[in-house]
């Protein structure tokens, strides 16, 4: 092994770490204690919090000493590497509690997961950094830890001698293909010299999984999961791209595979304002500033400003901003179909934020737990429709599956404004329901967004159109989580006598969504709008 390669492989995973001195803090830090009844609480109660703090601390605390001593190379945080090394190899499993189900994993067999493939990156920088300055019994165990946990079991599935579920995410199209692709890929690289067979059967089986990658996003280069899995899924993309790229290997990812460029326009579009993205799905948050660095180095036309809007028509999901230098609203939202990567059932869905603050709509994902990713997943009202902003029709909820989606009829759009028109009658399994169209008009002269529901049954039902909030309602306005931002809102519904409904939904170690609804018990035809501005119109 030559510590250039090693040091190249390195420095994306490192450069988010500064260097430090002597005093470090980080030198009096120990490794946190995860215990096997702590793994366990998973299978017993579906907790997933008490064990993956302690794990993070593990693996943060390595990557940050690696990157420190990468910084001075003078062995000042050699000893603490080799004291989180021998801890982390003391674990009965590197795989997490919550993706080791059946438990073979900690009963002795390795499985490698997103955590697994982060400790195993984290092994190799290791080595690559403090290497022959680890105390010879470290250095081995590290050795013997990475090919045990990390390159056999992925070698045997590359070569197919494992069962093809062992490592389900080798050809899928979620976020889990590039991260775990990505750590194994660089994680060789630092390990393996050039030339080696191991490095190069890893580096090929990495390659071509990245079709079933990319084939995840949509051919507009949307991302499904959300914007936070975009940094953690692309984001790793972009990090084994670059390291094959500096490698002796020279393999060009983003030659190779033209739709990451389109992917990673999304970053840079999927914008309400500069800081705040919508949160559908579960990945909540905002491209991330570094990955779109990454991205512009790349692909230099890529460093644009926020325009009018962003379109992303084979997702059905548009974002309408102001015009340039005019502050007010800004409003995203979506169509699509109700069987996405880390779905909601959400057909019709918005967020609408004034300056950074989101105010109302869509309030994101929960904490998550055993039932999360389980077939009880619907029975969370905040991953079901019941908690976001679109319709009841007769009780009834959104469907989840494919076909239950959106059908766009109309789209208009000017300087002054723009109007989307969605059939979501195709999003409910209700007999009655004839007809459901819903039209977002964003007014830039205005600074205000009216969301227009209208529904038609075949026979009298109940009809319910919530509006959503983590901060509340008061005062004839809609309040941000924070409390900085409000908007007023104005409401307009016929058909019949309706009532004011207003609901709390719990939502565990999260902000609660609060939810007012325009209520009809019984009605045929009906059509509610919602009217957002800010104070006066405009700020």
């Amino acid at each position: 092994m030559t510590a250039p390669a090693h040091l190249a492989a390195a420095a994306l995973l490192l450069a988010a770490f500064a260097p430090a001195n002597a005093a470090d803090p980080i030198l009096a830090a120990k490794p946190a204690a995860c215990s096997d009844e702590l793994y366990l609480e998973f299978t017993r109660n579906g907790n997933r919090t008490h064990y993956e703090r302690p794990y993070r601390q593990l693996t943060e605390t390595l990557e940050k000493l690696v990157a420190r001593e990468s910084a001075k190379r003078d062995g000042t945080y050699v000893a603490k590497i080799a004291e989180f090394i021998e801890a982390i190899s003391a674990l009965r499993s590197w795989t997490l509690p919550a993706h080791d189900g059946s438990l073979a994993s900690f009963h002795g067999t390795p499985h490698i997961d997103l955590g697994a493939a982060r400790l195993g990156l984290a092994f190799a920088n290791a080595l690559a950094v403090a290497g022959e300055r680890l105390p010879p019994e470290t250095r081995q165990r590290a050795k013997d830890e990475l090919e045990r946990r990390i390159f056999a079991p992925y070698l045997a599935t590359a070569r197919g001698q494992s069962k093809p579920s062992d490592h389900w995410w080798f050809r899928t199209r979620n976020n889990w293909n590039a991260v775990c692709h990505s750590c194994v890929v660089r994680a060789a690289l630092a390990y393996y010299p050039e030339g080696s067979a191991e490095r190069a059967e890893i580096v090929k089986a990495a390659v071509e999984a990245v079709p079933s990658f990319m084939n995840g996003f949509t051919d507009d280069g949307y991302c499904s999961e959300g914007a936070g899995y975009w940094n953690y899924g692309y984001g790793h993309f972009l990090e084994m791209g670059l390291a094959l790229r500096a490698a002796p290997e020279k393999i060009d990812l983003f030659g190779m595979f033209p739709k990451s460029k389109t992917v990673a326009k999304y970053g840079f579009e999927y914008k309400l304002t500069p800081k705040t993205s919508p949160r559908f799905a579960d990945g909540g948050g905002s491209p991330s500033e570094r990955y779109l660095a990454m991205c512009s180095s790349i692909w230099p036309d890529l460093a644009l400003e926020l325009g009018m809007r962003s379109r992303f028509p084979d997702a059905q999901v548009w974002i309408c901003r102001p015009a340039a230098g005019a502050k007010g609203v800004t409003l995203g939202f979506k169509g699509g179909h109700n069987d996405e990567f880390h779905n909601h059932n959400d057909v019709g869905s918005y967020n609408i934020a004034l300056g950074d603050a989101i105010v109302t709509g869509d309030p994101g994902g929960e904490v998550y737990t055993r039932r999360t990713f389980s077939q009880q997943r619907y029975e969370s009202k905040v991953l079901n429709s019941y908690a976001h902003p679109v319709p009841r029709v007769d009780g009834v909820l959104q469907g989840t599956g494919r076909r239950f989606a959106g059908k766009v009829l109309k789209e208009e759009f000017s300087d002054g404004r723009d109007v989307v028109e969605i059939d979501l009658s195709g999003a409910y399994k209700c007999d009655k329901l004839v007809s459901l169209v819903r039209t977002f008009v964003y007014d830039r002269a205005n600074a205000s967004v009216t969301v227009t529901d209208r529904a038609k049954f075949s026979a009298p039902a109940s009809f319910e159109v919530p509006a959503v909030s983590l901060g509340g309602f008061a005062d004839g306005k809609v309040i941000s989580d924070s409390g900085s931002e409000s908007l007023s809102f104005a409401v307009s519904a016929k058909g019949g006598d309706w009532t004011w409904r207003e609901e709390t939904v719990e939502n565990p170690e999260r902000k609660s969504p609060r939810i007012k609804s325009v209520y009809f018990a019984s009605v045929e035809e009906a059509e509610v709008s919602f009217t957002f501005a800010g104070a006066n119109g405009n700020r």
